[in-house]
């Protein structure tokens, strides 16, 4: 969902943690993004200075990504169960 309606890359998707995700103002903010190095994935500082950037999240991609988060927080609930 966010690659379709955010345009981010690959990296910079796989590079997103949850605190760069602002939920109540439907924003996305790219801090890092994920390469490959010496045969290592690696978490780096986007290449330019103007790839670190806020971007805004559509409607569906907020309600995506609530969806998620109440699903890992499930999932965290259960593994406290155990």
């Amino acid at each position: 969902m966010l690659s379709i309606t955010t345009g981010l890359r690959q990296g910079e998707l796989l590079g997103l943690k949850w605190n760069d995700v602002d939920l109540e103002n439907d924003l996305v903010r790219v801090r890092r993004t994920l390469v490959r190095r010496t045969g290592r994935l690696l978490l780096g500082e986007p290449k330019t200075k103007r790839s670190r950037r806020t971007v805004q999240l559509t409607e569906p991609a907020t309600k995506a990504l609530k969806e998620h988060l109440d699903q890992q927080m499930e999932q965290i609930e259960c593994l406290g169960d155990l």
